[in-house]
């Protein structure tokens, strides 16, 4: 269904993202064999480094979906993990990084694995319209306004992180964690919900 921006006093179009906003994370798959003619993540590498952190590992790789861990000091990634690499059991990942040495990073010939998980898009739907006023607003905690360039992908980009966002006289944009007033729909009001099905 296209919204239709239409915006009076005294009403406010209100979104509601399903989802809140989290950061990517790395899930360790374990330790596993590798080998200098056959690697487990051949796509790209950083070897011998002297301060040598996870995190530089997989800032290094960037967008791949593996990153792996070896001897202390050395990053593969790749889109795929090799299938002549098996699980070896975690106790052969057991080299202190070189950089972070309460933690280890794999092994001699030993690889630790990493997946990266990217978190699903926010999607915001319609879920109707509700009465404002300036004395008790529907949604409190933040807004802003912007007289010239108000779009409802500016709100919802604004609100990013809370689960309602709303937009009024065609340039206010307000956000919260609950709906505190509901009233019944109109034709002059709109709102939006989160279901991760659809893009408004």
């Amino acid at each position: 269904m296209k919204l239709i921006q239409r915006f009076a006093a005294g009403v406010v179009s209100i979104l509601l993202v399903g989802q809140s906003v989290r950061a990517d994370s790395w899930t360790s798959l374990g330790c596993f064999s590798d080998s200098m003619s056959s690697r487990a993540l051949g796509a790209a590498s950083l070897l011998n480094q002297p301060s040598f952190t996870l995190t530089q590992c997989t800032n290094f790789c960037g967008s791949y979906k593996y990153v792996g861990i070896e001897n202390g000091k050395d990053c593969y990634c790749a889109n795929t993990i090799n299938p002549s690499s098996t699980n070896i059991g975690q106790e052969s990942c057991n080299v202190i990084c070189t950089g972070q040495f309460d933690t280890y990073c794999g092994g001699l010939n030993a690889i630790q694995i990493f997946r990266h998980d990217v978190p699903p898009p926010i999607v915001w739907n319609s879920i109707g319209c509700y009465t404002d006023s300036t004395s008790s607003r529907t949604l409190r905690t933040a807004s802003f306004t912007s007289v010239n360039n108000m779009t409802v992908a500016a709100c919802k980009s604004y609100c990013a992180g809370y689960p309602y966002a709303g937009v009024e006289y065609a340039r206010v944009s307000y956000l919260y964690t609950i709906i505190y007033r509901y009233s019944s729909t109109n034709d002059t009001f709109y709102a939006l919900q989160s279901l991760n099905s659809g893009v408004l």
